[in-house]
């Protein structure tokens, strides 16, 4: 929430400085991404019990990664249109997946304040957009994308690395 979401709150600026748009074009850009996460719900609803959702989470969060580099490497309008739709589907897919590992993983004791931790990172992402923000401007905004997906990327990484239960799930 706090690297990967800032991207949202730049969006208007990066429609507007970056790709030329007004105000409806910035509104198809997000209807673009919101097609994608109907499709990245639909995917994980499909997904069942699956025993892979420890490592189809890392895998999306190094898509979304990859999605953020490509907004700041290259900012041709059809392929921020396919990248917006991508980052739709895995930031989605992100969400659920995050919350059924919740789910899954904590001991029923513990499940309420796991739950409430987790929804409390939600309100962290401010935090990130604001210094997003921040370094846009000192840097640009193609920067700050690229910026926050490298961050992202190394913080799927690690977490990979990290908690080694997310690859039994």
């Amino acid at each position: 929430a706090v690297v990967g979401w800032p991207y949202m709150q730049l969006m208007p600026a990066y429609a507007g400085d970056i790709l030329g748009l007004g105000g409806s074009g910035f509104g198809y850009l997000m209807t673009a991404g919101g097609v994608g996460a109907i499709f990245g719900g639909i995917a994980v609803m499909a997904m069942g019990k699956s025993q892979r959702k420890g490592a189809l989470l890392t895998a999306s969060i190094v898509a979304t990664a990859l999605g953020l580099i490509g907004l700041g490497a290259y900012p041709s309008l059809s392929f921020v249109i396919i990248l917006i739709t991508a980052l739709g589907a895995t930031t989605a897919g992100q969400m659920a997946l995050n919350n059924a590992l919740v789910q899954a993983m904590v001991d029923d004791r513990y499940r309420g304040r796991a739950t409430a931790v987790y929804f409390q990172v939600w309100g962290l992402m401010p935090i990130g957009g604001l210094a997003a923000g921040a370094f846009a401007e000192a840097a640009g905004l193609r920067a700050t994308m690229i910026l926050l997906g490298v961050l992202l990327a190394f913080l799927a990484l690690w977490i990979w690395a990290t908690f080694p239960g997310l690859k039994k799930v």
